[in-house]
């Protein structure tokens, strides 16, 4: 027994219609609202695990999403931000500055010339001593990867189921 059916011309043209508009409506928004909901555990995690003294290394993680329509990219970006400061026992500090010495530690520094460890007028000393690494930023990383893949997933599906019921009307 054979079947066969047919299709006309005009609904071939409207099936693909169709497609370009989801196409063109998940394109950067469905993504980057997944990028945004995939990096969230991250940033949490990330806070939570920053060593504490002061507060302003766990008040400077941030989370960025940038979008490149060009060739269709999106990039979450989850770490310490420039434009964060604070005080710690009367001086600013920035903890952009000294996060990585945090996640990776410092090896003993001496110095050559006594002034890179003095305000100017007093010096404080030729050495300062080693410091250990205490990571906050791959540990996080490590613990969320697969989370956050499985967020991204269901995210984009979600998108994309949403914005085919639009289009379908």
């Amino acid at each position: 027994m054979k079947s066969a059916f047919r299709i006309q011309q005009s609904e071939l043209v409207k099936l693909q219609k169709a497609f370009d508009r989801l196409v063109a409506r998940t394109g950067q928004k469905v993504t980057k609202q997944a990028v945004r909901a995939a990096t969230q555990p991250l940033l949490v995690d990330m806070r939570a695990s920053a060593p504490y003294r002061s507060g302003t290394l766990r008040k400077s993680v941030k989370k960025v999403v940038r979008g490149y329509r060009k060739n269709g990219i999106v990039v979450g970006l989850v770490g310490v931000s420039r434009g964060i400061s604070g005080t710690h026992n009367g001086k600013r500090v920035v903890p952009a500055n000294y996060a990585h010495l945090v996640e990776f530690g410092r090896k003993k520094v001496t110095a050559k010339n006594a002034k890179v460890l003095s305000s100017g007028a007093i010096v404080f000393g030729r050495t300062a001593k080693a410091a250990e690494p205490r990571p906050f930023i791959r540990p996080a990383y490590d613990r969320q990867e697969q989370r956050m893949k499985h967020i991204a997933r269901s995210e984009v599906k979600k998108g994309v189921e949403r914005v085919a019921k639009e289009v379908s009307r």
